[in-house]
């Protein structure tokens, strides 16, 4: 615990080097009721988790998905009933193997963002974007 913050990981599989817990978001995130969430939760369950995790914290809620997860008509419909305030979009492209695996980290393909939700928010959220700084 450092400057007063409780940290909890866990994975929603099991992994090579059983670093994680293995846990049921569904499960674990209503049980411990934390007061906040930084995830990267897997895409195709992005905005269930959301929801889950919007349900059981009281302060925010910040997740790495790819940019692309503010398409679809049913995001659409969706985006308006959530407390999203802002959209950090990554600059440069972020590597990301798949969790488990020897395939090394190299330039990745696919753009990201950190989507941060907050409670009490309500509003357009707003849009920046994380640089890498350069080297000196």
């Amino acid at each position: 615990m450092a400057h007063d913050v409780i940290a909890f990981g866990s994975d929603m599989r099991d992994r090579k080097d059983g670093s994680f817990p293995v846990m049921d978001y569904t499960r674990s995130i209503p049980s411990f009721c934390p007061d906040s969430i930084i995830s990267n939760p897997p895409f195709k369950v992005a905005q269930d988790f959301i929801d889950c995790a919007l349900a059981s914290t009281h302060d925010r809620v910040a997740v790495l998905l790819r940019l692309a997860f503010l398409e679809g008509r049913k995001r659409n419909e969706w985006f308006p009933s959530v407390p999203l305030a802002r959209v950090w979009v990554s600059s440069n492209r972020i590597s990301m193997p798949p969790g488990g695996t020897d395939i090394s980290a190299e330039g990745g393909k696919t753009a990201h963002a950190w989507f941060v939700f907050e409670h009490g928010y309500s509003g357009a959220p707003s849009i920046g974007w994380i640089q890498k700084e350069d080297s000196i």
